[in-house]
């Protein structure tokens, strides 16, 4: 992710090449292959595609991607005249929302090209967002959006294959549940410990003991005292195990 989408990534580098006076997709690669020569992610590509190519060591393996028509693509450019034909002359409220900017970049373009080159300057100063760029602000919302977010996963079941309100068929379920692996998932956390709870939350509990007795684990990791805790309350030992943050419990402990 760094390597593509931070600043001075493949696509910051994309970008910077699209806005160039004079942009080249043979600079592009140029670029990425002195930036990025040495990052484990970027390798060497044959000498003979050195020149248009590259590579990117995905979670899968390697991709080569070969640049022709990237910086135009990149660009996405509208013809000059779509904010004429679809903002002014479409009838549809859509239609005249959507191509509004391009509309008004077409009519100051106009006047500039009227007034001289002072007002075609003025008329060229703002760049239209590239592709490139709305995909990492994008990708970058998302990540922000699942960084907020505590992820669950739903498996949806049909109670019937009519698709009728009211009615369960038991085999067709249980049908399901055994094709989505839910059966076999289950036995696994019955023969495992699927219960599992924190040092912290245990401490919470074990808070009401006297306190001389809490006062021989003072400094002690919390697992001593979670372990001498189970001990106490007579816990067998293949029922628990202590991890490095919580305790794992078989069923019904």
């Amino acid at each position: 992710m760094e390597l593509l989408s931070s600043k001075g990534g493949i696509l910051d580098i994309l970008n910077a090449q699209c806005s160039a006076i004079q942009p080249s997709e043979d600079k592009f690669v140029r670029d990425l292959q002195k930036d990025h020569k040495s990052n484990a992610f970027f390798p060497e590509v044959h000498r003979k595609d050195a020149k248009d190519s590259f590579k990117i060591w995905h979670f899968a393996g390697p991709v080569q991607y070969t640049v022709q028509g990237w910086l135009l693509k990149n660009s996405d450019p509208l013809p000059e005249t779509a904010g004429t034909v679809f903002g002014a002359n479409s009838q549809l409220p859509l239609v005249k929302k959507l191509f509004a900017e391009e509309l008004k970049s077409e009519e100051a373009s106009a006047a500039g090209a009227a007034a001289g080159a002072g007002g075609k300057s003025a008329a060229k100063g703002k760049r239209k967002d590239t592709v490139a760029a709305a995909f990492v602000r994008s990708m970058k919302s998302l990540t922000e959006e699942l960084s907020r977010t505590k992820c669950n996963f739903i498996r949806c079941i049909k109670p019937n294959p009519l698709m009728r309100a009211g009615l369960f068929n038991r085999a067709y379920v249980v049908d399901q549940l055994r094709c989505l692996g839910i059966l076999a998932t289950c036995e696994v956390l019955k023969a495992g410990m699927p219960t599992r709870v924190t040092y912290k939350e245990l401490r919470g509990a074990l808070a009401g003991l006297p306190k001389p007795t809490l006062s021989l684990f003072e400094g002690q990791p919390e697992e001593v005292l979670i372990a001498a805790s189970m001990w106490a309350f007579e816990v067998p030992a293949d029922a628990y195990q202590l991890g490095r943050t919580r305790v794992f419990f078989k069923v019904r402990q």
